[in-house]
């Protein structure tokens, strides 16, 4: 083939925005930071003081979850003054939206005295509300705003199909679709980025584990916490980082470990586009590495698949466009997440040649075992996008002028702009935490909605305004926001900013308009309204959960939330906000238990867009050292077999003062404690309600752990109840085994066997969306403290995005229908 010309190289095009290197913060400016952040923590210490709260951490993440301290935890003001600090905006200006991800969206303004605590708040509609505009979703392809007969044809499937799983013969035609259009050997769709990811790297170890060779994963730097966490759950892999977008480093390592092993497959991991920063990889100069060294190349577009190049395919896509050869059969293995710009919930892993072929045996492996997979809709949506590529290519365009567009002023008034050329994601930087603090809060009040990049996603002291740019964002909008952070920057101090006058005459006014695209989306509409007529004659009902008229109550949940909202959320709570509809539906879950709320007094829930991820996350997060480094936290993980995804406790680590066992029956943990004698030890247990189709005994178990505890000094108990096989099936009202437990022994019963500890014990309720109502995700309930701090420390919620607003809608409505058919003994448990 021909050498296509290069007009530019590659470090010439990621460089014709502002220098990368990092700006000068003075003195000043560290210390205004550093006292601004410790009065943040002596101010929450005084909260909990007046609302009687006082905030008691068990592990040593509890305190930067609580208190927004320094990563080490350590109380003293040296260490807080010079670690890298972690200061949630999400936590200090919340976003409370009451409208989907669109152009813009309706905000609750939520009062500064009870940021920290709404959402305990049965009701928040005393607050204001208040119309943003939207640069902070990554909506990058406006396809959250429903084109043609689209809202139509979903209702229609809500109310006539499964929500999930869905029809076999949709989710093969889905993925053929999208193989084709990425030009992939295979593809395999996950409930969520994260096990996308997850499936991702464990595809490259076992087919390195088949061929006897070591795996070897060089990850880029700044690299997603999917990436390096689906990396490391695999067992004796090499983790090794690459310095960001250095291909010098990488070469030195490839070189390294070609010497050192011959054999080992090398798998270098790079994202398409860098989300705290908006700039695309140096993909030409990684690709010559590859035909040089041979390695498996793995690339995570989750920012960049219908967001960058003129076809929507990503980085590879970007590159094309600038004239260079980017086959994207030189992937190995890609993954394309449905959360960002498609404007659902989910992922997709492509593989070619090996790594296709082991793709195909991961599907067989997990058909059968009842492993969570995306929503009817979903892949509705998906399949009806990837049959219309000439308006991907139009939204394509629209969002490429006004990427160029916004950069190019932002670069006149003098922002730091740091970001790649054309990005879907602007991002220009704003020195310390503080500094950008204070721009989030002067934009909100001025109508904006941007995402500030702080640490832990950014180094301390290089903080940045992040701006999403959607290519149905209205010029008249883009004209406004630029207009207000001239204004805005100037207060903030921004570095790097020059008075320099902007002139805004230019504006473009119109978009490109075209007859056929029209004409494509009729179409495609027509051809999916006629699949989904198929579907419902080849569909089978008698499997339903509920009756007739149940399930059309929560269908009808469900179209009431999809017009309202969208489809998906498009972004993380931390970063983006959270919708009301997932606050309802936590309430709901925090009041569901009384025997809980009897105990712990106060509750709290948190759902997220993937069970398995979410219970594997929370373990992680329990799997840390104890606030007091001489206790040993000894956290025991009940062996449960599922081919179709990694053990659970494959998300921890043991270390000095964490121990990590699995056990296969309760003997073994009461044993193993029994040889500990003498001990400083905090118990972590996770044990399952439903075992065997047995109820767990948890009475006994809190019994038995008293009594063999008894020659250690125990610290505290958390107690993870994995509740998956619980909630829809047991208990008077089917409301999973808590339920099940207070109509056999009252709703003190919970009480009443803490109450004979003389230390903490802290019970958690795990669950599954999925095993439950067959929708999508899973949830965490438990004392409120210990969920606030699972909101920050469990990274499944805090990097990932939420289930569909919609699907919280209709489990709310189940949750709803099951605690209501309850009450006239209609429903009785099973088991």
């Amino acid at each position: 083939m021909a050498q296509l010309k290069m007009k530019e190289s590659p470090s010439d095009i990621l460089s014709m925005t502002s220098s990368s290197q990092r700006p000068h913060v003075t003195q000043l400016r560290a210390i205004q930071s550093n006292y601004w952040a410790v009065r943040l923590m002596l101010t929450q210490a005084w909260r909990d003081l007046l609302e009687s709260r006082w905030y008691r951490p068990t592990l040593s993440a509890d305190l930067a979850a609580h208190f927004l301290v320094d990563k080490s935890s350590s109380s003293s003001l040296g260490h807080i003054l010079t670690s890298e600090q972690y200061l949630p905006i999400g936590r200090e200006q919340p976003r409370l939206l009451l409208s989907g991800p669109f152009r813009k969206f309706l905000v609750r303004v939520i009062p500064d005295h009870v940021t920290k605590q709404y959402e305990e708040l049965e009701d928040l509609d005393s607050f204001a509300q208040r119309e943003l505009i939207n640069c902070a979703s990554n909506n990058y392809g406006g396809f959250t705003e429903l084109e043609g007969q689209q809202t139509d044809l979903l209702k229609k499937a809500l109310c006539m199909l499964p929500f999930a799983p869905a029809p076999p013969s949709l989710d093969q035609s889905v993925r053929a679709a999208c193989a084709d259009y990425m030009g992939f050997d295979q593809c395999l769709t996950a409930p969520s980025g994260y096990s996308t990811n997850i499936l991702a790297f464990r595809l490259v170890a076992e087919v390195a584990k088949k061929e006897s060779k070591q795996c070897v994963f060089i990850c880029d730097a700044d690299s997603h916490n999917s990436m390096l966490t689906g990396a490391s759950m695999n067992p004796d892999v090499i983790l090794e980082r690459f310095a960001h977008h250095d291909t010098t480093d990488l070469e030195h390592r490839l070189q390294h470990h070609q010497n050192r092993n011959p054999n080992a497959l090398i798998c270098v991991a790079i994202e398409g586009l860098y989300s705290m920063e908006g700039s695309v990889p140096p993909l030409p100069d990684v690709l010559a590495l590859k035909r040089s060294y041979g390695f498996t190349l793995l690339v995570d577009e989750a920012h960049s698949f219908l967001a960058l190049g003129s076809a929507g395919k990503g980085s590879f896509n970007f590159w094309q466009d600038h004239g260079y050869d980017c086959n994207l059969r030189e992937a190995d293995v890609m993954t394309c997440m449905l959360s960002k710009s498609v404007g659902c919930t989910g992922g997709m892993v492509f593989a070619n040649r090996a790594f296709a072929q082991e793709l195909r045996a991961q599907d067989t492996q997990s058909q059968g075992h009842g492993v969570e997979g995306l929503a009817t809709i979903i892949l509705l949506r998906l399949y009806s996008l990837i049959c219309k590529p000439l308006l991907i290519q139009q939204r394509m365009q629209m969002r490429q002028a006004r990427s160029t567009y916004m950069a190019g002023k932002l670069l006149a008034i003098g922002c730091h702009v740091i970001s790649s050329p054309g990005s879907p994601i602007i991002c220009f930087r704003a020195g310390t935490t503080y500094q950008a603090m204070t721009f989030h809060a002067k934009a909100f009040s001025r109508g904006i909605a941007v995402v500030c990049a702080i640490p832990p996603a950014t180094a301390l002291w290089d903080c940045r305004i992040r701006l999403c740019v959607a290519s149905t964002l209205a010029w008249e909008d883009i004209d406004t926001v630029i207009r207000e952070i001239a204004v805005i920057a100037k207060e903030a101090d921004l570095p790097g900013l020059p008075p320099v006058d902007a002139d805004f005459t230019s504006l473009v006014t119109r978009d490109p308009e075209d007859q056929m695209v029209e004409n494509e989306t009729r179409h495609t509409d027509e051809l999916v309204s006629t699949f989904i007529d198929r579907l419902i004659e080849e569909g089978d009902v008698s499997s339903r959960y509920f009756s007739e008229a149940e399930e059309s109550e929560i269908a009808f949940a469900g179209m009431l939330a999809l017009h309202r909202y969208g489809l998906g959320p498009c972004s993380a709570r931390w970063f983006y906000g959270s919708f009301d509809v997932f606050l309802a539906l936590e309430q709901t879950l925090a009041q569901l238990y009384p025997s809980l709320v009897c105990q712990a007094g106060r509750c709290r829930a948190m759902i997220c867009g993937d069970a398995d991820c979410t219970l594997g996350s929370t373990l992680a997060a329990s799997a840390v050292p104890h606030k007091s480094r001489k206790t040993q936290n000894l956290v025991f993980v009940a062996d449960i077999p599922q081919a179709a995804m990694p053990k659970a406790s494959r998300y921890a680590r043991s270390g000095s003062s964490v121990v990590l066992k699995l056990y296969s029956e309760l003997s073994e943990i009461y044993h193993t404690i029994a040889q500990l004698s003498r001990r400083r030890i905090y118990l972590t247990i996770h044990v399952q309600a439903v075992r065997d189709g047995r109820p767990l005994d948890l009475v006994g178990l809190l019994e038995t752990l008293r009594t063999c505890t008894s020659n250690t000094t125990l610290i505290g108990i958390t107690i993870i109840i994995d509740d998956r096989k619980g909630l829809g099936k047991i208990g008077p009202r089917r409301l999973g085994y808590l339920d099940l437990m207070e109509s056999l022994h009252g709703v003190r019963f919970l009480k009443d066997s803490i109450a004979k500890f003389s230390v903490p014990v802290t019970v958690l309720v795990a669950g599954s969306w999925f095993d439950a109502f067959r929708h999508q995700g899973g949830y965490i309930v438990g004392p409120a403290s210990a969920v606030e701090s699972l909101t920050w420390n469990a990274k499944a919620y805090f990097w990932s995005t939420p289930p569909m607003p919609l699907q919280a809608a209709m489990s709310n409505k189940a949750l709803q229908i099951l605690k209501e058919t309850g009450k006239d003994g209609r429903i009785l448990a099973k088991l």
